[in-house]
C-alpha cells in the first residue's frame, strides 16, 4: 500500500484503455504480450514506485468506470499538491469522444485545484497504425484538446500528448517525463 507524503502520479482514461498495461511493462517488467491477460482494475490501486532512495513515488490506477471530475475522487486530496502529473490514456482504436470530453473535465477540475499539475496523454494501442494513420490520429486528439482547454479558459495548462506503444521503448521515455 502506498504512503504518505510520497509525489504522485495518476494513471486515469477509459476502461480497457491499457492504463495498467502501461504501468506493469513500465515498473513492473512485465512483457507487453503479458498484459493481454489483466483484468480491468474495479478499484483504485496505489502502487509504491521505489526504484531507489532517489526515485520515490506513488502511481494512482484509477479504474475506468470512475468519473475522475466527481466530488467522489476526493478531488483536494487526490488532484492536490502531492500530485505531479496525470497520465490519462486513451485508445486509440475505439471512439474517443467520450475520452477527451471525461480528459477535459477532468483537466479543468484538476487544474482548478493544482495549476502546477501536468498532464500527460497517452495515444495507446497504436502499435498496428501506419504511420499516417498514427499522426492523423494524434493531429486529431491534439486539436481537440487545444479547442476544448482555449474554451474552457485553460490555454496554459501543462499539457503533453505521446502516442507510446508499449511494444516501442518509447513508453519508457514518455513515462519518465510524467
Amino acid at each position: 500500500m502506498a504512503s504518505a507524503g510520497k509525489p504522485r502520479v495518476l494513471l486515469m482514461g477509459a476502461r480497457r484503455a491499457g492504463k495498467s498495461s502501461i504501468q506493469k511493462v513500465v515498473f513492473h517488467k512485465m512483457s507487453p504480450h503479458e498484459t493481454l491477460f489483466l483484468d480491468s482494475t474495479n478499484k483504485l490501486v496505489k502502487n509504491d514506485i521505489a526504484n531507489s532512495a532517489f526515485v520515490r513515488f506513488e502511481v494512482w490506477d484509477f479504474p475506468g468506470h470512475v468519473d475522475t471530475a466527481s466530488p467522489a475522487v476526493k478531488p483536494e486530496v487526490t488532484y492536490g499538491s502531492g500530485c505531479g502529473a496525470l497520465v490519462w490514456v486513451i485508445d486509440a482504436q475505439d471512439d474517443h469522444a467520450e475520452a477527451l470530453a471525461r480528459l477535459q473535465a477532468t483537466i479543468v477540475a484538476a487544474h482548478r485545484i493544482n495549476p502546477a499539475i501536468v498532464f500527460e496523454v497517452f495515444v495507446h494501442k497504436v502499435d498496428s497504425f501506419s504511420d499516417e494513420q498514427r499522426i492523423e490520429c494524434q493531429r486529431e486528439i491534439q486539436n481537440h484538446l487545444s479547442e476544448e482547454l482555449a474554451s474552457a479558459r485553460l490555454p496554459h495548462a501543462k499539457l503533453h500528448l505521446h502516442p507510446p506503444p508499449i511494444y516501442h521503448p518509447s513508453v519508457f521515455e514518455a513515462v519518465s517525463t510524467a
